[in-house]
């Protein structure tokens, strides 16, 4: 018979603990997916903070012309 350390395993059933095993890989790819997404989105956030300061500098530049004038 099996050894006792290993009744607990096999008292699964083969084809669900397959399953379980395919679901716990589809976790893994949804994890990486969801890493990458969650990358994509800051670095997005980055881009439009940069797009703002040089918005910001623009005003500033203008500001200052302003200021000269007078």
């Amino acid at each position: 018979r099996y050894h006792p350390i290993f009744a607990n395993k096999l008292s699964i059933p083969r084809h669900l603990h397959l399953t379980l095993h395919n679901h716990r890989h589809e976790k893994d790819v949804y994890m990486i997916f969801l890493l990458l997404y969650i990358i994509a989105f800051i670095l997005y956030c980055n881009l439009q903070a940069i797009e703002n300061n040089n918005n910001n500098d623009e005003k500033v530049n203008n500001i200052n012309v302003t200021l000269n004038e007078y």
